[in-house]
């Protein structure tokens, strides 16, 4: 939470020590929602009724989380606009600068609105997945100790003596990326993707056309025996970039 805050709307909190920050609050109440809500599964069910709701001010959201985050980005991007010194660069900070920049190559610079509604997503998707793929981490290195050893080995040689670590040797951790691959091959966060075909296109014979919704079923590719042998076994070496 600490991270995601200060990377979309540069705010840092400290999420453990005060859970009672506003910031911290808002954005948890933005991740509880209910499978079983009435207003969720008519929204799942029947989403013809969509605009329906759009006319009534219906929002799956709570009212007061959306007036928190609407006037938290106005208040940072006026105080930013106001302050000529160098700001950090954060998801909101480069929104900001998309709508006073004078090279928009013929685009639509984003509305205030947009702007929000981003940064909303950007917390959702990033909260939602990261902490599921740490917990699916976590299990598999649980019940596989032999591959737990490996990677610690791997840590403690890239960061001896508590070593604060650094993206640049971050990304040299070859095991560890193997580790959160293979993991994400067993347990992807995303089990399809959607695409709107933008415009008709033949592939092998099958012709796809303009507006059609294309799924691709990502759990079950991954889980594809012919692409991976004995896909249900956790072996992080197999998705090594020499492999």
């Amino acid at each position: 939470m600490d991270v995601i805050t200060s990377t979309s709307f540069g705010v840092n909190v400290d999420s453990v020590n005060n859970p009672q920050d506003p910031f911290v609050e808002n954005a948890k109440k933005l991740l509880r929602f209910d499978f079983l809500d009435p207003l969720f599964l008519s929204i799942s069910l029947f989403p013809f009724l969509n605009p329906v709701f759009e006319v009534f001010g219906i929002n799956r959201l709570p009212k007061s989380v959306i007036d928190f985050f609407t006037k938290s980005v106005k208040r940072i991007k006026e105080s930013r606009l106001k302050d000529t010194q160098k700001h950090r660069v954060d998801l909101l900070q480069l929104m900001i600068n998309s709508q006073n920049s004078k090279e928009m190559d013929g685009h639509k610079a984003l509305t205030d609105m947009e702007v929000l509604a981003q940064s909303i997503i950007f917390i959702f998707a990033l909260y939602v997945t990261t902490s599921s793929v740490l917990s699916f981490v976590m299990y598999l290195l649980a019940t596989h100790p032999d591959v737990q050893q490996k990677l610690q080995e791997e840590i403690v040689a890239t960061f001896p003596n508590k070593t604060l670590p650094t993206y640049d040797a971050l990304v040299q951790m070859e095991y560890l990326d193997m580790v959160v691959n293979e993991s994400l091959r067993l347990f992807p966060i995303v089990g399809r993707l959607e695409r709107v075909c933008k415009k008709d296109v033949e592939i092998k014979g099958v012709l796809i056309p303009k507006g059609t919704v294309v799924m691709v079923p990502v759990f079950i590719l991954q889980k594809d025996p012919e692409l991976w042998p004995e896909p249900e076994e956790f072996r992080p070496e197999r998705t090594s970039q020499g492999v």
